[in-house]
């Protein structure tokens, strides 16, 4: 690490980590829910996807969680059996959106109301297009990685599909900035940048510093601030190693060049990470809510009270 880092939260295999002290602290936020998927916040409150389980548990598709934490404590806002990837805070709706590719769906929750609902996506079977991650300006881009050859569904703001772009292999995490599409292309282990309505690459970068070969690389987890973006590194592994050793966030700047590398220690991989410190402009644009983290001290996780 020889630069500066931002305040920002990591989601991997074994817990959430908050990376603060310009990258040289990092403590756990959150433990105890299995695979951790997703972050994201609303004004008040913080919402984290634990899977509940572990990589090698034989029934993979366990009790899933949407834990949130406000000021006032925290809790299970919602279970089910989604296999849950990304979640993502829509202010303009006051849902938070989970991925859910069990169900071919986006499974959209309420916190005012408690209620959710799924947008079903397809009439597929299970996980047949692996629906993973979103993101949202005046549209509503989502990420269909396919097992494959992956796609980003452009949406109107009636839920309207309008376009679909054909972007790299095993794509996860999307980010709209002008004409260019920016997403992790997780199989081919580079980010790039294609323009809108093709497939020419305008910005790409496959290079992750000399301790870490690209074919090495697993991709997911992407941050946008004013100045540099920000990716998630971790070790490609068969499912029962996702738990072990240090995964990596990568500090990448305007044409994609690596600028910085931090180690984040005993994670296990990376399912989201997001910047706490100013504005994400890869997720919602809220600023980080103020939420009373020294409580999480005194609250441990098996004793949050399910929600409806």
């Amino acid at each position: 690490m020889t630069q500066e880092w931002p305040d920002m939260l990591v989601a991997g295999a074994q817990r959430v980590v908050r990376v603060s002290d310009g990258g040289n602290s990092i403590e756990t936020f959150h433990e105890g829910f299995g695979q951790y998927y997703g972050i994201t916040w609303s004004n008040d409150a913080v919402y984290l996807v634990g899977r509940g389980h572990m990589p090698d548990d034989e029934d993979r598709i366990g009790a899933e969680s949407l834990i949130g934490i406000s000021a006032v404590g925290q809790r299970i806002v919602l279970r089910g059996k989604w296999q849950a990837h990304q979640a993502y805070y829509m202010p303009a709706y006051d849902v938070v959106c989970v991925c859910a590719p069990e169900r071919e769906a986006v499974v959209m929750y309420n916190p005012a109301s408690g209620a959710h609902h799924p947008w079903v996506l397809s009439s597929c079977d299970a996980d047949r297009h692996h629906y993973n991650s979103l993101w949202s300006n005046e549209h509503i881009w989502l990420v269909a990685h396919r097992w494959g050859r992956s796609f980003v569904h452009e949406f109107d703001d009636k839920l309207v599909l309008k376009r679909t772009h054909k972007i790299g292999r095993r794509a996860h995490n999307v980010y709209v900035q002008g004409p260019l599409i920016y997403m992790l292309s997780s199989d081919e282990h580079r980010m790039v940048a294609v323009r809108k309505g093709t497939r020419r690459i305008i910005k790409q970068n496959s290079s992750w510093g000399n301790a870490l070969k690209p074919e090495d690389c697993w991709l997911r987890g992407l941050c946008r601030t004013r100045d540099a973006f920000y990716v998630g590194i971790s070790r490609t592994s068969d499912r029962a190693g996702r738990c072990e050793g240090s995964s990596w966030v990568a500090k990448l700047d305007e044409d994609l060049k690596l600028q910085d590398l931090l180690e984040i220690p005993g994670t296990g991989q990376i399912g989201d990470i997001r910047v706490t410190t100013g504005i994400d402009y890869a997720h919602n644009r809220l600023p980080f809510p103020s939420i009373g983290l020294e409580s999480l001290e005194s609250e441990p996780a098996a004793a949050m009270t399910p929600g409806a």
